[in-house]
């Protein structure tokens, strides 16, 4: 997802719903910065650990630099990363004028700027600009050939199938998923195959399939882990997993996901987040008639509840 040198490493890291925005080709090796350069490698660093935040703060201080130097690749490349961090904490108007600076001075540079409209489809998308975001789409797959931009043209398909899942048509989406199946086999990227299935899921839920839904859910998990990184994204697809398995009657497996969601959550040090999934995790292990997988989620229940004491303590120490 992310743009950038060979140097700074080139990482296809779709934000969290994205969908529409690859990674182009690795860029020929050329001068930088050393200051650039630090910046936007530690900001990768930061987005694959999903510090979306320290991402932003960094690429903002490398689109400094590039701009500063004049450097329209450096400009449109740092300019479309931040709009990557921003669509990822779903502040999509926010992004907007950079993703208008990233087309901009990327096409001065005299390169191409599919990804660059396909994330600015998927930021309309979001921000319930369907008819914006289908044009967008549009003028996207124009721009592309079949053979050589595959992985692109999979990626515009999700986004409209996203698009008819939005409006409700589960039946067109379903048909344009069926009409990618073939391309996607040929996509050697977890992430894309992760989100495939995610849509898949979406599709399932909409139509009252809550089993096939968990399945394609767990599919997606599956996909996320073997891509690295993205720990919020895959803490939500397993708190979701739980949601369908129970709908499914699927009691301990969703009190298997859902521990796993709460477990995931708490590592990353949101207690909110994962205490939200311990009840539904401790109701479904009882229905299971699951006493050990109980007592792990009980376990991580009075661990969570340690924390949460000892970090009111730290900021009161009155608190008994």
């Amino acid at each position: 997802m992310m743009r950038g040198s060979p140097k700074y490493g080139v990482a296809l890291l779709a934000a969290a719903g994205l969908l529409g925005a690859g990674c182009s080709s690795p860029r020929p090796a050329r001068p930088s910065d050393p200051d650039l350069e630090r910046y936007a490698g530690s900001a990768q660093v930061s987005f694959r650990h999903g510090e979306y935040r320290q991402a932003e703060q960094l690429y903002r201080r490398a689109l400094d630099r590039a701009r500063a130097a004049d450097n329209a690749l450096e400009i449109g490349n740092n300019a479309f990363n931040l709009a990557v961090c921003l669509v990822t904490m779903d502040r999509d108007e926010e992004a907007r004028p950079f993703l208008r600076e990233a087309r901009a001075e990327l096409e001065r540079a005299g390169e191409n700027t599919t990804e660059t409209i396909l994330l600015e489809a998927t930021a309309a998308r979001k921000s319930g600009r369907a008819e914006e975001s289908a044009a967008l789409v549009a003028e996207a797959r124009a721009r592309l050939k079949s053979g050589r931009d595959r992985s692109l043209l999979v990626q515009a398909t999700l986004i409209e199938a996203q698009l008819a899942c939005d409006r409700g048509d589960s039946p067109q989406a379903a048909l344009v998923l069926e009409s990618v199946a073939r391309d996607l086999k040929r996509v050697d990227d977890p992430l894309i195959r992760g989100r495939f299935a995610g849509l898949q899921a979406r599709v399932a839920w909409m139509t009252a399939q809550p089993g096939a839904c968990a399945a394609w859910l767990d599919e997606e998990a599956a996909w996320y882990r073997k891509a690295g990184g993205r720990p919020q994204e895959l803490a939500a697809v397993l708190r979701r997993a739980g949601e369908a398995w129970a709908q499914a009657g699927g009691y301990r497996e969703a009190a298997d996901r859902y521990y796993r969601a709460a477990r995931s959550m708490y590592a990353q040090g949101d207690t909110v987040a994962a205490l939200k999934c311990i009840e539904p995790a401790l109701s479904a292990a009882q229905q299971a008639e699951a006493p050990e997988l109980f007592r792990q989620i009980t376990v991580l229940f009075e661990e969570i509840g340690r924390k949460v004491g000892e970090t009111r303590e730290k900021t009161d120490p009155g608190t008994k």
